[in-house]
This record gives structure tokens, sequence and C-alpha cells, in this order.
């Protein structure tokens, strides 16, 4: 009997440790407080706002500070909608918030970006589908209407485009790698950025190669005209042997074949000029020796 109320007693507290664990977890929970801290699109002005279970917390202490002169380090009260109002930084900061309420005490790092530097542009390639996105973002959220100009040597996605909803443009992924210089420009704001873009074919590889991922392609996403006509343009436009069709006349010729073409003519010049000379040591041109009356 002893050793089985023993064990009554053993599964009371056991059970009651396991019924005490999820109130004080929960109670733990509840008292958090959450900061975050957001920056306005047409001031560069930042805002950090506490809460706790998503309601705001009013008069929470608020203490910023950061390594550089930044004109909002200080201690601030949260107003009644659990906010602080922070400058728009004049360069870029590096910011701790701590915020105090009671008992709690919570601290978020963030970097604070000043209006002029707000706008961003970064380029990913998609494998899925075999392009390459620009995407746009001020602040972090994307930006719709902005214009990305886009400027590689030798891609064929080169030109202007809009950001659509989600801030991004659609660009081709290039048969052969190329670097690209993207520039994106909105409300006056502006953000660029190069990147070198792997292609399909390396450079090394025959042109053949080349022109069969060309064919390739336009099989999968379609052709304006004829296949066989854009795959003689392409050929025409691409081919390595119409170097010298793009070569400017003072650069001189690229392979030997002018070159060759020019010592003929000097060749043939100075043969010539060795006839001539001939002629002349010979004396009236009637094939050398004394003249006919020399033998009379």
């Amino acid at each position: 009997m002893r050793g089985s109320k023993h064990f009554t007693v053993v599964m009371v507290v056991a059970m009651l440790a396991v019924a005490m664990v999820p109130g004080a977890v929960g109670a733990a929970s509840s008292d958090a407080l959450q900061v975050g801290v957001t920056q306005d699109a047409d001031t560069g002005d930042a805002t950090v706002t506490v809460t706790r279970n998503e309601t705001a917390v009013e008069n929470a202490t608020v203490v910023v500070e950061s390594s550089g002169n930044y004109a909002g380090n200080g201690t601030y009260a949260a107003g009644t909608n659990g906010t602080v109002d922070l400058p728009n930084p004049q360069e870029r900061v590096n910011a701790t918030v701590t915020v105090t309420e009671g008992n709690n005490t919570t601290a978020s790092s963030v970097v604070l970006v000043p209006l002029d530097e707000s706008l961003d542009v970064s380029v990913e390639v998609d494998d899925a589908n075999d392009t390459v996105v620009a995407t746009v973002t001020q602040y972090g959220d994307a930006v719709e209407g902005a214009s990305v100009m886009v400027n590689g040597t030798d891609y064929a996605g080169n030109g202007t485009y809009e950001t659509d909803a989600d801030g991004t443009v659609d660009l081709i992924s290039p048969l052969q790698t190329v670097t690209v210089d993207v520039a994106a420009e909105h409300d006056g704001l502006t953000a660029e950025t190069t990147v070198t873009l792997q292609g399909e074919v390396a450079a090394e590889d025959p042109f053949g190669q080349l022109v069969s991922s060309f064919v390739e392609r336009l099989k999968d996403t379609g052709s304006d005209g004829p296949l066989g006509q854009a795959v003689s343009d392409f050929v025409t436009e691409n081919n390595p042997g119409n170097a010298d069709d793009k070569r400017p006349d003072h650069a001189g010729p690229q392979n030997g074949d002018d070159a060759d073409d020019e010592s003929d003519d000097d060749s043939s010049d100075e043969s010539d000029d060795d006839d001539s000379g001939d002629d002349d040591s010979n004396g009236n041109g009637n094939g050398g020796g004394p003249p006919d009356h020399a033998n009379n």
C-alpha cells in the first residue's frame, strides 16, 4: 500500500507540473515586445513601431543608438499608436533600437538608408524559366512602373523596360556569356548594377554549336518570321568569318590575304622595273651587242 500511495503522489505532482508549464510559457510570450522599423518612400523618414500581441504599446521607452552622427539618436516615448518618428539619415546608418516597457526589453538592429540611395536594382538568373529577372525595390518593397535600361555588348536583350506589379522585368538568357549594365529610374531616383550572365555556349565551342542553340531557342520561343530567315540572319551577323566586315579601314587587314595581294603587286612592279632596266642597259632595244654598222 505504501508503494501505491507514493506512486499516486508522484503522478499527481507530474500532472500538476505538466498543467503548469503551458501556462507559464503562455504568460511569458504574451508579455514579449515586438519592434519594427520602416522608412517612408517619399521622405526617407523612419518609423519605429512597438507592439505586443499585435497591439500598440503606448509610452514604451525607445532608445536609438548608432556609431555615426545620426540626428535620430536619442531616447523617446512611444505615442498612443506605439510609434516613434525618426528623421531621414544623411548617410547609411547602422542603428540599434532598444525598447523597454515594464520589465520587458527587446532590441533590433537596422540599416537606415538615405532617400536618395533608397532605390535598388538586382539581377538574378531564373533557371526554371531560362530567363534573367531584373528586380527594382525601394526600402525592400517592389516598385511598379520603374524604367529599366539594359545594355550589353552583343546582348539580344538590350533595351528599355518597365517593371510590373512585382517590380520585375524578364530578360532573355544569353547564348554566350556577356557582361550587362542594368540601370533603373523611378521618381527621380536611380540605381545601377553590372552583372555577368553565363551563356549556354562557351566562347571556345564550335560556331555550329552556337547556331544549334539558337535554333533550339527559336523553336521554344517562336519567331516573328520564317525560321530559315531568322537562322540565316543570325549566322550572317555572328559568323566569325565576317569579322573583317566590321573592321575599320585604318586598322589594316586582319588576315594575310590582303597582305599577300599587296606583296604580289610589289613583286610585279619590281619585275617590271627590272625589265625596264634591262632594256635601258642594252641600248636601242636590239637585244644587246654592238650596233649593226659595227660589223660592216
